[in-house]
Formats: structure tokens, C-alpha cells, sequence
């Protein structure tokens, strides 16, 4: 959603993460694959769910029928399908032998990618040897698709040892296959490449409807540096009737450093928004002559949110009243958009108590959302003091260090005494009724089942596939298996603050840690004094020192019951 050169200009920020996931089915989406289901990932699956083998059980124990190595994502922006198929997005499955397609919907500043394909794929391959990996939009406007056809896809980590002795995971590394999907009717297109093409070639293939020829054409104008192409360019930028073909030209400007105020004043000036904003991330390559600076002021007005939420970013490099101004107005058209006020607080600077100012005066700035940013602003003024007030040199010698612990051997052998002396709590008579409560009382800090809790730690349902000793294990000895994902950081800050979580989210300012009750902790880097890695789950040990064996045999009848 963003640069991390944007945000990280301002270090007093925490903004949200800057990745988001935009699959309106979720990452482990329905395939519909035509090929059948390999006999080894079957037994792979039962393997998993008896618990006679690690591994993550997937897709609720189905061998199949979701997604398991989603690869190449590729927005198809070749000439030569319909034009109504541009922009959308191709994902290859290897796993499932397929390829999917998915529309991508803007609502505001994101993007929400819906299935296209209803109960069917764009393609399949009754073939399990076919690996869509990768794909490239061609110079003949189609899309290639590189299938790397090999027998087995999957990571030798992957694949159980007495699985695996059965498998040649080397048979097809001779092979691989390239095909070219077109519409039909198609004809193909003869294509002598360009690097023979003249200067003058190259800048009118900036406005070609196809995206390899545009990029080919950009990458070489940058590659020969030929002065003789800067008039043309400027031509193109005023008169061209391609909105991409002026966006580039834009871009070749710069990259021959004959980008000047004038003309990126007529980029902002553009009729299509996609050019206005691309002239806005080239603000910082000119002059702010005065003439920019008014029509920076005017963008706040724009009826393209994009268009403003990238004014706000391109605003930090304006000073006083212009920015603050701006920065306001830009603000008031969406004072509930949180990337809008993450691009505000990124470039507000050491103005925020003005913005802070204008935004008290303002009555529109009301509700709850607005007292929350306004806090934040709050929060970014004092860490500025804060950082006034420190000696520079002792913060420029901040320490961030990554440790792991190592469990001692005395610590493992004491987990498995522990498991082995309640192992007999499997057989006892059991409550689940009770074992639900002794659920919310120890465990719902960091699960969810039925409704109740909080999905911090891992799904206890790809454990209970597992087995009863399984749970028991995971229950009592926390730390014998940790996925990376679940493990304890500890965060010392400059000023003393002890801070603990797992880590689930990193920017370029900041980064976020979540730990029971769903509880989230966000640190700024720049009052990072330490960072360690425990090396531990975040689930601690000593569960038996609050339950009992028959609260421990009531809580997992309960956990192998529940849905």
C-alpha cells in the first residue's frame, strides 16, 4: 500500500502494515483441479492427521481441493485477448495442476480479488505432471505460461521419509515446457525485437497497448541515455493520446534527468488520474517552483483518492502553510481512511502540533476515529520531544540484537517427565462440559473454539487431528514443536519498557507484537534498545501447576469434541 521510503522519512510513525491481503476467499481458497489426486499426497494427509508424522494438516484434512502453492501471480496486460480481460490477475497451483483468475475490484484505495471461474479454473491439466509456475506477458500480447513439468513439486522437507524412499524427486529435471495461451481467433504476430529500433521508435512505443513493448521500449531510452529523445518525450507528455504512454514519457524524462518543473506541471495537470498521481511520486526529481507549489495545493480538491492520498506523500516535501494547509484538507475528505491519515502523520513532519491545531478547530473532525488520530498525533509530537531532549550520539548507537535461547537439556527432560506423568489422564472418565470452562479460564487468553476466545495461537483443530497424546504434548510441553510463527520475542525499550509478544508485524518505522487477550504492543525502532528472540512459544509452560490430571483429561475431551 505503500513505499517503505515513504514512511520511513518520518520515525515518530507507526503505520498500519503496509501488505494486505485482498482474496475475498482467503488464502486457502477452493481449486477445482481435473487431475487426479496423487496416491503419496493422500497418505501424506492420514500420516498427518493420525499425528504419525509432523506437518501442518491442511484444508481440514482433505488431501486436496485447495490452494497449496499458489506461484507466479501475473496481471495480464497484453493487446491480443479481449480487452476486457486486462487487469486481471492468473495464479498458478502446481500442486493442484491449474491455473486461477481472479478480477481485481477497487473499493477506495484497495483492491478486493474476486473468483472469476465458477466451480471451474481458467485452466487444468488432467496431467499431474503440470507445474504452472510462472507466467510473462509476451511480445505477441498473449500470456506465456512456464510449466516447470515435474513429477513431484513438493519441498524434500515436505514429504515423510517413508513416503519420499518411494519417490524420484529428480524425474522431470530434464524437462519444462512453455505454452502460449491465446483467444481464439488468433493469428500470430512476427516480432524482430528492439533493440534495432531508432530513438524516435522507442518513444512512440511508450503509448503501445501492450505492456512488454511500453516497458522493452523504457528500459532501453534509460539504457542509451540519447539526449535526441528528450523533445520527443516532452511531445508526447502534451500531446500523446495514451494515458500510460504520457505516464511514461514522464518517467524516461527523469531517467535522462531532463524532467523540469514545466512539464511536470503538465503532468499534473493531466486529464487521467493514473498520470496526475505518477507526476505526484516525481515531485522529489524537480524544483518546487511556485507554480507547483499552488498546483500541489489545488490537488487537494481532486475528485481521485488515490490521486490525494498520493498528494500527502508528495507533500513532505513542502514546508509551513502549504503543507500544513494542504495536509488538513486532505484529511477532512476522509478523516476515517487509515491510509489516508497514515500518508497525513508520514509527511505532517515537525508541523504536527499545527495540524493538531487546525484539526481541534475544525468541527467536522469530530467522532471517535478522530480522537484516535488525533492522539496519534499526540504520541508522534512527544517522541519528537523525547528524541530532542536525548543525546544524538548515545540513539545513533541504538541496539537491536536478535538471541535465541536454547533449551537446556535439564528443561527438556523435566517437559517429558511431566507429560509422562499425565499420560494416564487419557484414560480417565472425563467432563467436556467441564473442560469447556476450564477452557476459558486458561486457554481462551490465546484460542478460540466456539466462539469464545481469541485466535492468537495456532487452530486447535490441526492439532486434535492429531490425536489425544498430541494435544496432551502441546498442552503440557508448549515448547516441543513452535511454529516460527508463534514464537516469543522480547522488546526493551530506551526508557526502561519491557515488552513481549509474538511479532506480527514489521515496518520500516516500527513493528507490532501481540501477545494474550489479543493485546497488541507497536514500538517505534528509534526507542528500540534491544530486541531477543526467546526462541520460546508464546504459550508458557506449567500448565500442571493450575490444573490437575482430571482438569487436564476434562480439557481435552472437550478440545477433541469441540467443532
Amino acid at each position: 500500500m505503500y513505499e517503505d521510503a515513504d514512511i520511513a522519512r518520518n520515525p515518530f510513525v507507526v503505520p498500519p502494515p503496509s501488505r494486505i491481503s485482498i482474496a475475498e476467499d482467503g488464502p486457502q481458497a477452493e481449486v477445482f483441479r481435473t487431475s487426479p489426486v496423487e496416491p503419496w499426497r493422500i497418505v501424506r494427509t492420514r500420516l498427518r492427521v493420525s499425528g504419525a508424522v509432523k506437518g501442518v494438516v491442511e484444508g481440514g484434512g482433505r488431501a486436496a481441493g485447495y490452494f497449496t502453492g499458489a506461484t507466479g501471480v501475473t496481471i495480464y496486460r497484453g493487446d491480443a485477448w479481449p480487452a476486457q480481460w486486462k487487469g486481471h490477475a492468473f495464479v498458478g497451483d502446481v500442486g493442484s495442476n491449474l491455473i486461477h483468475r481472479k478480477r481485481l475490484d477497487q473499493n477506495g484505495l484497495e483492491f478486493v480479488a474476486k473468483r472469476m471461474d465458477d466451480q471451474s479454473e481458467f485452466v487444468t491439466s488432467t496431467d499431474i505432471w503440470f507445474r504452472p509456475a510462472q507466467f510473462a506477458n509476451a511480445p505477441d500480447g498473449t500470456l506465456h505460461v512456464i510449466d516447470v513439468y515435474r513429477e513431484v513439486i513438493e519441498h524434500p522437507l515436505s514429504l515423510p521419509e517413508q513416503i519420499k524412499k518411494h519417490l524420484d524427486l529428480t524425474s522431470g529435471r530434464d524437462r519444462g515446457r512453455i505454452y502460449r495461451i491465446a483467444p481464439t481467433p488468433y493469428r500470430h504476430r512476427r516480432f524482430q525485437g528492439l533493440a534495432d529500433s531508432s530513438t524516435p521508435e522507442l518513444v512512440e512505443l511508450l503509448a503501445h497497448a501492450n505492456a512488454w513493448h511500453r516497458e522493452t521500449a523504457a528500459r532501453l531510452l534509460y539504457t542509451r541515455q540519447d539526449p535526441s529523445a528528450v523533445e520527443p518525450l516532452r511531445a508526447l507528455v502534451q500531446d500523446n493520446p495514451s494515458p500510460l504512454g504520457r505516464m511514461h514519457a514522464l518517467y524516461a524524462l527523469q531517467g535522462l534527468t531532463a524532467l523540469d518543473a514545466s512539464i511536470l506541471h503538465r503532468g499534473l495537470n493531466d486529464i487521467h488520474p493514473q498520470v496526475r498521481r505518477h507526476a505526484l511520486r516525481l515531485t522529489d526529481s524537480v524544483k518546487l517552483t511556485p507554480s507547483i507549489l499552488q498546483r500541489l495545493s489545488e490537488m487537494t480538491e481532486d475528485e481521485s483518492i488515490e490521486v490525494r492520498y498520493e498528494l500527502a506523500f508528495a507533500l513532505a516535501n513542502t514546508k509551513g502553510d502549504v503543507r500544513v494547509n494542504s495536509l488538513t484538507r486532505i484529511l477532512s475528505r476522509n478523516p476515517n481512511d487509515r491510509w489516508i491519515r497514515a500518508s497525513v502523520q508520514t509527511s505532517i513532519g515537525d508541523d504536527a502540533d499545527k495540524l493538531l491545531v487546525r484539526l481541534n478547530e475544525n468541527e467536522s473532525m469530530g467522532g471517535k476515529s478522530a480522537a484516535t488520530f488525533k492522539q496519534q498525533l499526540e504520541q508522534q509530537i512527544a517522541a519528537r520531544a523525547r528524541n530532542a531532549d536525548s543525546n544524538g550520539d548515545e540513539r545513533s548507537r541504538q541496539r537491536v540484537t536478535a538471541s535465541t535461547a536454547v533449551r537446556s537439556p535439564e528443561s527438556i527432560a523435566d517437559r517429558q517427565r511431566v507429560v509422562a506423568k499425565y499420560r494416564d489422564a487419557l484414560t480417565m472418565q472425563s467432563d467436556p462440559d467441564r473442560g469447556r470452562e476450564h477452557f476459558k479460564k486458561h486457554c481462551s487468553a490465546c484460542h478460540r473454539v466456539e466462539s469464545v476466545g481469541h485466535e492468537i495461537g495456532p487452530n486447535l483443530a490441526t492439532i486434535k487431528s492429531r490425536g489425544e497424546e498430541t494435544v496432551l504434548t502441546a498442552v503440557l510441553d508448549p515448547n516441543r514443536e513452535v511454529n516460527p510463527q508463534y514464537i516469543n520475542y522480547v522488546v526493551s525499550t530506551l526508557d526502561g519498557e519491557i515488552v513481549s509478544g509474538m511479532i506480527i508485524d514489521e515496518g520500516a518505522t516500527s513493528l507490532t507484537l501481540r501477545r494474550g487477550d489479543n493485546v497488541t504492543d507497536t514500538v517505534l525502532r528509534i526507542d528500540i534498545d534491544e530486541l531477543k528472540n526467546t526462541g520460546l512459544s508464546i504459550m508458557p509452560e506449567g500448565f500442571e501447576d493450575a490444573m490437575d490430571k482430571q482438569a487436564i483429561a476434562d480439557l481435552i475431551a472437550y478440545l477433541m469434541q469441540a467443532p
